[in-house]
């Protein structure tokens, strides 16, 4: 029986989280199986060489934010081959390989840990001066994040829906 006598401000939201903390042993895979639908999620758009790219963090399975949601246009590849433009784009075919795709669809954890996209949609409303889409239905399978060869193995994540709304080059 935990018994909390007295106390300043804010000592009860402490508690709580070293409970929450002691309650999660994170497992070996630190994704959620299943983030269900994620809403709006802040982040930051970039110009990187050819490519645009957006990432934000979303929680791992304790409710930690360690884990990256990673969508790289790259323009000139994949169904990006005729240049960047809003549009709906499915997660297959040559968008499934990291050496064809144009759609390139990544969760990266903290510890080291990544995940490539096995199937989904990109929905682009917007590519210029803010980059505003949405993912839905994406799957993903664990990657070498050196190599972004597949790692067989049971560590497989999905994401209902994402949405992002960020300036190009803008503060995240």
């Amino acid at each position: 029986m935990l018994v909390v006598l007295g106390g300043a401000a804010g000592c009860d939201d402490e508690r709580i989280a070293l409970d929450r903390d002691a309650a999660c042993t994170a497992t070996e895979c630190r994704v959620e199986v299943d983030y269900g639908a994620l809403g709006g999620v802040g982040g930051a758009a970039e110009e990187i060489q050819d490519s645009l790219v957006w990432f934000g963090r979303i929680e791992d399975e304790c409710g930690e934010r360690v884990v990256e949601l990673s969508i790289e246009l790259v323009d000139g590849r994949g169904v990006f081959a005729g240049g960047l433009e809003s549009g709906s784009y499915q997660l297959t075919g040559g968008e499934l390989d990291p050496d064809t795709c144009g759609a390139c669809v990544r969760l990266i954890v903290d510890d080291g840990k990544c995940y490539f996209a096995t199937g989904g949609t990109l929905e682009l409303t917007s590519t210029e001066i803010d980059l505003v889409g949405e993912l839905e239905g994406a799957s993903f399978a664990p990657v070498d994040c050196l190599t972004d060869e597949r790692i067989p193995g049971d560590c497989t994540s999905r994401i209902g829906s994402i949405s992002f709304n960020e300036t190009i080059g803008g503060e995240g």
